[in-house]
């Protein structure tokens, strides 16, 4: 399954920057302002893992979803 959006604007040098915290046992936090593309950066680390490694366990939570509410 792909998440990336055929659209969606690569951002190489983000992703590189990234890519060296992915598999550490770091909790890695991304913040910035609304719609500055946070969570499609997500989505391209994502695709990314998947590809790597089909077995991955990936969760995604999308806060703004009301069936996710209850998690504080």
């Amino acid at each position: 399954m792909e998440l990336l959006q055929p659209d969606i604007i690569s951002r190489p040098i983000y992703l590189t920057r990234i890519r060296p915290f992915i598999g550490k046992n770091l909790i890695k936090v991304m913040t910035g302002q609304r719609r500055v593309g946070k969570s499609y950066l997500l989505f391209q680390l994502m695709d990314e893992v998947k590809a790597a490694n089909a077995d991955a366990h990936i969760i995604y939570i999308n806060k703004e979803d009301l069936a996710f509410s209850d998690i504080k």
